[in-house]
């Protein structure tokens, strides 16, 4: 069965990595909303609304921190937990954004779609490596705001509908090429230490027709290694 979280080690360590400034930039945008409008709409909307926010990232913190633990993480399944982080993060954003605008004028209305936006834009630098992880940040984030747009009265609801629409397909694009860009990468990367690998076994070769012992005896360290690696756990690629 196909699965479309196939990543590799170096994308899942990359995300992972990325992860970190990612959360703390989601935590620092949410102190900054809940400031802006802590004198413009009920108390205990936004603050229930911020604290979700904050457990949710709390548990992507939590999942970060087993990840580091692990020394021969499954990239799939690791991905599937850091997918699913993301996606409550953006779920979380929307819900909160849809909720806040039955109470609020239309000028803090537009700070919020600005605010989505330029967090979709920030998460294709944390994100972007994987597109199907970015998508599942980026569409549960900006997909209620466009439907709710599209339903309100008014011309300016209805070109704003129409510009989110542009800025979801043109992120999502980036995203896109990102994406390609790392696996291409990645491909030329393993080519090259695919090419080193095989010039030093052909190196070994040749000192073999100078000094067979020698030979022989790298060989055999090379043997030993790789069985000590697997026996401490270590994949293929290790």
């Amino acid at each position: 069965m196909k699965t479309y979280l196939n990543v590799s080690n170096d994308q899942l360590q990359q995300i992972y990595t990325m992860s970190k400034p990612g959360v703390f930039g989601l935590t620092i945008v949410a102190l900054v909303v809940g400031y802006l409008l802590r004198n413009h709409v009920d108390h205990l909307l936004l603050y229930g609304g911020l604290t979700a926010h904050l457990v949710i990232l709390i548990f992507r913190v939590y999942v970060i921190s087993l990840y580091k633990k692990m020394s021969t993480p499954n990239p799939q399944q690791w991905m599937l937990f850091f997918t699913f982080g993301t996606f409550l993060s953006g779920a979380a954003w929307g819900g909160l954004v849809i909720v806040l605008n039955e109470t609020i004028n239309i000028e803090y209305q537009y700070l919020l779609f600005a605010i989505i936006i330029g967090l979709a834009g920030a998460g294709i630098a944390t994100l972007g490596i994987v597109f199907t992880t970015y998508l599942s940040f980026l569409l549960p984030m900006t997909l209620p705001i466009l439907v709710w747009l599209l339903f309100q009265e008014g011309e300016i609801y209805h070109i704003g509908a129409g510009l989110y629409l542009l800025g979801i397909i043109y992120l999502s694009l980036t995203s896109f090429r990102v994406t390609n860009n790392q696996k291409s990468l990645t491909a030329k990367n393993a080519e090259i230490i695919e090419t080193q690998l095989e010039i030093i076994k052909r190196l070994g070769v040749a000192g073999e027709y100078r000094d067979n012992d020698t030979g022989e005896h790298v060989a055999r360290m090379s043997q030993n290694c790789q069985l000590l690696a697997q026996s401490l756990g270590y994949d293929t690629t290790f």
